[in-house]
């Protein structure tokens, strides 16, 4: 809802104020995909997990895991590139390219450019990075100086540091993790994070902030 009204205020606010201009049509339609890759986005990050996307009958049964339906977790949607695909469209779009592209367009430089491959390129890298950084703190991050509370483990949100975890864990502790996640239970929230802490996802994390920031930087 809130998406619709923020496109239809910036079709208005270009209407009023540069309706006469050669980027006009260029940044309706910029704003316009962006909006669109957004809403797509947001609506895979809410519902990853539901059961639209779980496709499970009683059980699921994946490297001889059996767990109850109840979890609503698809471990075929724990892996990085169905991670990276939500966070493009949710984050890197709008957040980074939008904003660029329309500075772009208000500048004279067409949309056929060779530019905005490139632009496109490194708004991915930086979305990307963000939101890695963002499910970081939200498990990691001091409270106090963040001024964020963790909640994505007990709303059962698709992360980074679940997404490494489950890539490093044994088998026995995928079944684990697959029955504690997404529960607002104290005990259930503990094991997660006792799960990070196990497999070192805090150095992890630098380990690819490091190698993030020199894609960006190349």
């Amino acid at each position: 809802m809130y998406v619709y009204i923020i496109l239809f205020y910036f079709i208005r606010l270009l209407d009023v104020y540069l309706r006469n201009d050669n980027c006009y049509l260029d940044l309706i339609t910029s704003f316009r995909e962006a909006t669109l890759k957004t809403i797509v986005g947001q609506h895979l990050d809410t519902n990853i997990f539901s059961d639209k996307y779980s496709h499970i009958d009683k059980d699921i049964d994946v490297n001889n895991i059996n767990i109850s339906q109840e979890n609503k977790i698809n471990i075929n949607m724990l892996n990085f590139k169905v991670y990276q695909n939500i966070i493009i469209h949710k984050t890197a779009y709008y957040s980074f390219f939008l904003p660029i592209v329309c500075g772009m367009q208000m500048g004279g430089i067409s949309l056929d450019n060779l530019l905005y491959k490139k632009v496109e390129n490194i708004a991915i890298l930086m979305g990307e990075y963000f939101q890695v950084h963002d499910d970081y703190i939200d498990t990691f991050g001091d409270s106090k100086k963040t001024g964020k509370v963790g909640s994505d483990i007990q709303n059962n949100k698709l992360t980074w540091p679940l997404i490494k975890a489950f890539e490093l864990c044994s088998q026995p502790e995928k079944e684990d993790i697959i029955r504690n996640y997404g529960k607002d239970n104290v005990t259930c929230i503990k094991f997660i994070n006792d799960i990070y802490e196990h497999y070192n996802i805090r150095d992890h994390y630098v380990e690819y902030e490091k190698k993030q920031k020199m894609k960006i930087l190349e």
